[in-house]
């Protein structure tokens, strides 16, 4: 099926979205015009196409795709986006005041904040009742909406709190042991400390120090 350009344009300014994960320089990517006409000419025709029709639409502001002989791919994304995000409240205002600032003047109905991070309903409330129990009987039920809740939390943590916490994760760290056996044939000490990394591979900076980590010894 052939989709003309109108109707092309059409469906993605309506479908695509845009998170921005880092306002790192190396992370916002830039080709090489001539490099992209080499491998996949026709692309880097339809990104000229793209930053002549946004240089039309506004003549005098600071936008632009291309520049220098160069594709920005992170303004390409803005432009062709309904809603741009950054995973933080204090990333997506730099998104507005920083990095975008020149395309949040012009679009600023597109930018958003969609912050990223481990859901308490998920985390906390499916994956830990026990723990789920103690602030229940500390601070009532509506911490899983509402975080700030667990403000009410300061002051009174007694020595009794704190064993019954350090109870909780000791439980726990079995269950993890358990399920590590089960599944790897290896049975550990749960009183082991655990420094977990649920991501996925790749060559990033916190990474490669956690992973130089594991060669220091505890002191």
């Amino acid at each position: 099926m052939v989709v003309r350009r109108v109707a092309a344009w059409a469906i993605v300014t309506a479908c695509v979205n845009y998170t921005n994960h880092t306002v790192m320089t190396e992370a916002l990517e830039k080709w090489d015009l001539e490099l992209l006409r080499s491998v996949v000419p026709e692309v880097c025709e339809i990104i000229e196409r793209i930053d002549a029709k946004l240089k039309q639409e506004h003549p005098h502001s600071k936008l632009f795709i291309v520049k220098d002989g160069q594709a920005h791919m992170a303004n390409l994304s803005v432009y062709m986006s309904t809603a741009v995000n950054g995973v933080a409240e204090i990333h997506s205002q730099i998104l507005k005041d920083v990095l975008f600032k020149d395309w949040y003047a012009v679009y600023p109905e597109r930018f958003q904040n969609k912050t990223n991070g481990i859901t308490p309903r998920r985390w906390l409330g499916l994956s830990n009742p026990e723990l789920c129990g103690l602030l229940d009987s500390k601070v009532g039920a509506g911490y899983l909406k509402n975080l700030d809740q667990l403000e009410a939390l300061k002051g009174g943590i007694d020595e009794m709190t704190i064993k019954q916490f350090n109870a909780i994760k000791l439980e726990k760290k079995r269950q993890l042991c358990r399920v590590i056996e089960e599944h790897e044939g290896v049975a550990l000490d749960p009183s082991f400390i655990f420094d977990v990394q649920v991501k996925r591979l790749r060559n990033t900076s916190s990474l490669m120090i956690w992973l130089c980590s594991l060669e220091t010894p505890l002191t």
